[in-house]
């Protein structure tokens, strides 16, 4: 039963709002206390740890998932209402020349000097302009997205790799997820940093902050491991490193 409450819970955090997070209280609240001690007569069993740790673990990930979802609709949302004010305010200027010429034509009133043409070229460059970066950020978004996807991969490979050879306990499975999950981020980051060094025409030393991430999520492993798991680690890393273990398989 615990799982089944598990498993609304996450849905209701997608739908997000408050009606979601009350349907699964509601079904917490009714659904009868459960018991590490298989009813007899029964064929219901108790929820073993490794279960509810994979329950956790996928209602973490939901969270980050819906996360990310609303960061990029509200990204969305002000690269669209950008492109709007700048359509809005060309389609403004040439409505008003035309209200203009045709007052003029019909003798109602005298209009002053028309826009110069490299007013209208510049009012024209300044639309296209702001389009240009409302579809560049989005393409961004889009590839970081996918950046994101990637690694989320690769994290789970290589969380898998390492539970496999190091026999983790579920803490330690914890907190080499999030070693993990922090190496992603500032990975992210310093590939946000090379680009904005490309385009200033920047030097970068993207390979020695590279060494320097991977060694420091290394050396936080180690230090949630015992002397048996450090040394079965320290072979997995032999020849190809943390990275490697990472990118096993792609």
């Amino acid at each position: 039963m615990k799982a089944q409450v598990f498993a609304v819970v996450i849905l209701a955090s997608v739908c997000g709002g408050l009606v979601g997070g009350a349907l699964g209280k509601a079904l917490e609240t009714a659904s009868p206390a459960s018991t590490d001690v298989p009813v007899a007569g029964t064929s219901d069993t108790a929820v073993s740890p490794e279960e509810l740790q994979l329950l956790r673990q996928e209602l973490a990930n939901q969270a980050r998932e819906i996360a990310g979802l609303r960061n990029e609709i509200a990204a969305a949302s002000m690269r669209d209402a950008t492109l709007e004010r700048a359509n809005e305010g060309l389609t403004q200027q040439i409505k008003t020349l035309k209200e203009q010429e045709a007052a003029a034509s019909d003798g109602e009133i005298a209009i002053g000097p028309a826009p110069s043409q490299s007013d209208l070229d510049n009012a024209v460059a300044d639309a296209l302009r702001k389009a240009r970066e409302a579809e560049k950020a989005r393409q961004e978004g889009i590839d970081q997205k996918k950046a994101q996807e990637v690694m989320q991969a690769a994290r789970g490979r290589a969380l898998k790799a390492l539970d496999a050879k190091l026999n983790l306990s579920p803490y330690q499975r914890d907190r080499l997820d999030v070693i993990l999950e922090d190496m992603n981020t500032q990975t992210i980051r310093l590939k946000e940093r090379s680009a904005a060094a490309d385009q200033a025409g920047t030097k970068f030393d993207w390979q020695t902050e590279w060494d320097s991430i991977v060694s420091t999520a290394e050396q936080s492993i180690r230090d949630e491991l015992d002397s048996t798991q450090q040394t079965a680690f320290n072979a997995m890393l032999e020849g190809q490193g943390l990275g490697g273990i990472l990118w096993a398989g792609k």
